[in-house]
């Protein structure tokens, strides 16, 4: 809906011997007269005019994203007759000496510390919550055991950065022999994750050499709400990241998600993007 810049025009025009090119080789002839561009931003413009249009000769709701929302694509929504129904906004942080040295959250697992066998059990229970977390959310909420499938096959996907925390609160020692580590791992305790997760957050990492890494998923289950584990996550993962060498954090949250707004700004993240869908007036 938004965009600049002008129309490049095609080879057609500078080959000699075309009709209507006058040869750059004959003497005292003017030069060409220069074909009038389309701007790209007019020519998406009229598309998605023709696209709106197209949906409401067949009785449909079109929703059509504003990339920047910039003032002409403001104005080309209220010259159809749409309204903004939603905003996704792109925070950024970045990360410095300070955050080097942020807390660990206590209680906190990564996927990557679950043996094998264990973590189809843990992604199993972390769809279980976003799906509690995010029932409202038009999207993020109707994740399927497909589309957890889909992001863990990604190259990106790195299960060091998925961060878990049960709804048994802080693990604590079990009474069987230790390994040949000298630790007892936690997820031979029995059924560890039958109560479920309290809250979790999943990193998108970039590669290595870019410094660059996304909070791709921040989830609390309503039910652990008001406990600081939001706060703490966050503050636990972008301490990882730092100490990991990344640079800069980038994140996408729903405008209208008042609370999750001041969470991020609260710790340092800043707007540097807005999108906004618009969607026709109500008669």
């Amino acid at each position: 809906m938004a965009g600049t810049g002008g129309h490049r025009s095609g080879r057609r025009d500078r080959e000699p011997g075309r009709a209507g090119h006058r040869g750059r080789g004959a003497p005292g002839s003017p030069p060409p007269r220069p074909r009038p561009r389309t701007s790209r931003r007019v020519a998406r413009a009229r598309r998605v005019a023709a696209c709106v249009r197209g949906a409401r000769r067949r009785r449909r709701r079109p929703a059509v994203w504003a990339h920047g929302d910039l003032p002409p694509a403001r104005a080309l929504a209220a010259g159809l007759g749409l309204e903004r129904t939603r905003e996704l906004l792109r925070l950024e942080k970045e990360l410095g000496p300070q955050d080097v040295t942020l807390p660990r959250l206590p209680g906190v697992v990564a996927l990557a510390d679950l043996a094998p066998p264990e973590r189809p059990t843990a992604l199993a229970a972390w769809l279980d919550l976003n799906a509690v977390a995010f029932a409202d959310h038009p999207e993020q909420g109707r994740w399927t055991e497909e589309d957890v499938a889909a992001r863990t096959a990604e190259p990106w996907f790195d299960p060091a950065v998925l961060y878990l925390v049960l709804r048994e609160g802080p693990l604590t020692p079990q009474e069987e022999p230790p390994d040949a580590t000298g630790r007892a791992p936690w997820y031979r305790r029995k059924s560890p994750l039958d109560g479920g997760l309290a809250a979790s957050l999943w990193v998108k990492t970039e590669p290595s050499d870019s410094g660059q890494a996304e909070i791709y998923v921040l989830a609390v289950h309503p039910d652990a709400a008001g406990r600081g584990l939001g706060r703490g996550l966050l503050t636990h993962a972008l301490g990882e990241l730092a100490r990991g060498g990344t640079r800069t954090v980038d994140l996408y949250v729903d405008g209208g998600n008042e609370r999750a707004v001041r969470l991020y700004e609260g710790i340092g993240f800043t707007v540097v993007e807005r999108h906004s869908q618009y969607t026709p007036t109500p008669s």
